[in-house]
């Protein structure tokens, strides 16, 4: 499903107001990189809460919901320099690929693939997170390097952040049985 760019001005319209908190801040994008050298140390209140949580609980696999587009993403959202954006090679990255296959393949429709306003091929339902857009300080390898919790990132809904109510029914019928098959692979 390839996005007209007339509706990727329309996207970021609608997007990019509601990704940060009152105080300016996208808190996905405020927990501590493992690549990154500048470290400001600020972290947001929500932020910090998730990261004494990770230091009381022994979590085994974890996934952070989101809009804007119909993909399972696994990490790194990051790098430390090194070129990843051919074909990335991780620690457990197979796991992490079958972990965002068993969501995508589960899934009504992210099996499929489709193209979204970035034109990214999503091959699979999947990407790594790197390959598709550099992220620093997001909770998804910060997680996985530092609460030693494998996390995936699903985006849910192609364009919206907010989708309607009138559409909530829809979307749980797409993503109920790949929400219960990923629970299940913390018996792997």
């Amino acid at each position: 499903w390839s996005v007209p760019s007339e509706l990727n001005i329309l996207y970021f319209v609608i997007w990019f107001p509601d990704r940060f908190n009152k105080n300016g801040i996208d808190l996905n994008r405020n927990f501590p990189d493992a690549f990154s050298k500048k470290e400001s140390g600020m972290r947001e209140m929500e932020v910090r809460a998730i990261m004494d949580w990770l230091k009381t609980e022994s979590f085994v696999l974890s996934a952070n919901l989101h809009g804007g587009a119909v993909v399972a993403s696994y990490p790194y959202d990051n790098s430390n320099g090194v070129s990843c954006r051919v074909d990335p090679v991780f620690p457990d990255n197979d796991v992490l690929i079958q972990l965002a296959k068993t969501y995508s393949y589960t899934h009504s429709q992210m099996h499929k693939e489709t193209t979204v306003h970035d034109s990214k091929d999503f091959k699979e339902g999947i990407t790594n997170g790197y390959y598709w857009y550099p992220l620093p300080g997001g909770m998804q390898d910060y997680n996985y390097v530092w609460g030693q919790c494998p996390e995936i990132t699903l985006e849910l809904v192609l364009l919206w952040k907010f989708p309607p109510e009138s559409d909530l029914p829809g979307l749980w019928d797409a993503n109920q049985a790949a929400l219960l098959a990923y629970m299940q692979q913390v018996h792997l």
